[in-house]
Order: C-alpha cells, then structure tokens, then sequence
C-alpha cells in the first residue's frame, strides 16, 4: 500500500490561490531545510511552514488572515488523510493550537502544531 506523502500533498495545496496576498506572496514559506523525512519508506514526515513575514500590515488584519488560511490548509489536508485512510480518522484539537488527526486502522497520525512563526506537521504510520 502506498504510504501518504506529506510534504507532496502540503506542497501542492499551498499552491492554491486562496492562500495568497493580494500582492501575490503566498502566506506560508516551505523549504527544503524545513523538511525531514529521515526513512525512504515515508513512514514518518515532517514539515515546518514558516508564515510568510511580509504580510504584515498597519491593520493587523494579515493575523487573522494567516489563522484562516492555516485551518483551511489544516482542513483541506484533513480530507486527503480521511482519503488515504478511508474515512477511519478522528480529529482532536488538543489546545494550544494543536490538532492531531489519527486512524485505528494502521496506528496513524497526523499531528499540526500552530505557533506565531508558523506551523510544524508531521506524519507517523506504525505498520510496515
């Protein structure tokens, strides 16, 4: 079976005009330095998106702007994994903005940790 590839599936959402300014840059930055998948099977990812600092404005509104787009992006990957899983998913919002998303069917989790600077996903399957 194939394994979810995290960091392909957050790379292609960000990608959606929805999470762009007005002026074009997006609102969250991945790099490949921010990027860990230390097993060639895919098994466990992680991913940090920075918020894109060039946001800001006098109005404060960019704020409110990047909470949106990160529950949407946390939402619309929340789908994929519900996919990837069959429908076999649980989403828990443990506080502090952490949101973790797990299956019984193979020992799954998907964890989102929101901060000001940005947001650390990572990806855990168990079987092999």
């Amino acid at each position: 079976m194939k394994r979810f590839d995290l960091i392909a599936s957050v790379k292609g959402l960000i990608k959606d005009k929805a999470y762009e300014a007005g002026n074009g840059a997006s609102y969250f930055i991945p790099g490949m330095s921010q990027e860990f998948n230390p097993r060639s099977d895919d098994s466990w990812q992680a991913m940090f998106l920075e918020y894109n600092p060039t946001l800001y404005n006098e109005d404060y509104d960019w704020n409110d702007k990047l909470c949106e787009a990160s529950q949407d992006l946390i939402g619309r990957l929340t789908e994929q994994f519900k996919g990837y899983v069959q429908g076999d998913y649980q989403v828990n919002e443990v506080g502090n903005g952490i949101t973790m998303v797990t299956s019984n069917r193979a020992g799954i989790a998907l964890t989102f940790a929101d901060s000001d600077l940005g947001m650390y996903i990572t990806y855990m399957e168990t079987l092999a």
